[in-house]
């Protein structure tokens, strides 16, 4: 089910979206490298078409720009987890695990 942007006032639902838009990134990586046969276009094709194409998408009908710039941000943590695994870099999926760490903190201290 789609919701509206920003539709979780409390920190476990804001929390939630945030993982959820992590696995997109996970997903359109994995698929879009795949198709690319590189993890690292892919990981690009997949934040990309994201921001571009959902999230504009989703400015013509009113949401923030700030909720687009978190949920792309979620999506970009993801597509450099999924692509980092691919090419067996550890140290980029520590740094994209700790980037995610630090937006989820900062979102839930926001919502407590």
């Amino acid at each position: 089910m789609i919701f509206p942007p920003g539709s979780s006032p409390d920190a476990a639902g804001w929390a939630a979206e945030f993982g959820g838009h992590m696995a997109v990134g996970l997903v359109l990586c994995a698929l879009a490298g795949l198709l690319a046969r590189d993890a690292r276009a892919g990981a690009a094709i997949a934040v990309l078409g994201y921001g571009i194409a959902w999230e504009a998408l989703w400015q013509a009908f009113g949401a923030g720009v700030g909720d687009a710039l978190v949920d792309t941000f979620a999506v970009l943590c993801g597509a450099v987890i999924a692509a980092a695994a691919w090419h067996r870099i550890g140290s980029a999926i520590a740094v994209a695990i700790l980037a995610a760490s630090i937006a989820l903190w900062a979102g839930i201290r926001r919502r407590l």
